[in-house]
């Protein structure tokens, strides 16, 4: 199943890292839209509202699980480490030290350091197709 209808369809991938700007940018603009709503919703009682509020949850739910699981990744954690979450406040401690923990410098099982130079790409060993003698007899 593809991704694509997601609104935060970049975000919807689960492998490589995410650095902590990314991370909390994500967190924070998301964060912004879910309060209005609630708190939309809980002043009008609307279920127009309120079923917003929830399509916003379900929208942005997956992209969260997935920048989450990537800036663990950062840190070279494996995205299992999400679920500390269930483990109550001492979990959430953990989880959060995560998140704002500096990223390792260099390169980790999870992929290149996200503030890593873009790897340069060389030009081919064989000259540009225009160059090429036509073989159609043209």
């Amino acid at each position: 199943m593809s991704l694509c209808f997601l609104p935060f369809r970049k975000y919807a991938d689960f492998t490589g890292r995410a650095g902590r700007r990314e991370y909390w940018s994500f967190f924070l603009l998301t964060l912004l839209p879910a309060v209005a709503l609630l708190t939309a919703a809980e002043l009008s009682g609307s279920l127009a509202v309120s079923l917003a509020a929830t399509s916003y949850f379900l929208a942005t739910f997956l992209p969260s699980l997935a920048v989450s699981v990537r800036r663990l990744h950062d840190s070279g954690k494996s995205g299992w480490w999400i679920l500390m979450g269930f483990l109550g406040p001492a979990g959430w401690l953990v989880y959060l030290g995560f998140m704002l923990r500096k990223s390792g410098l260099g390169d980790n099982r999870y992929g290149r350091h996200p503030k890593a130079a873009p790897i340069p790409v060389r030009e081919a060993p064989w000259p540009p197709a225009s160059s090429m003698p036509r073989t159609d007899g043209a």
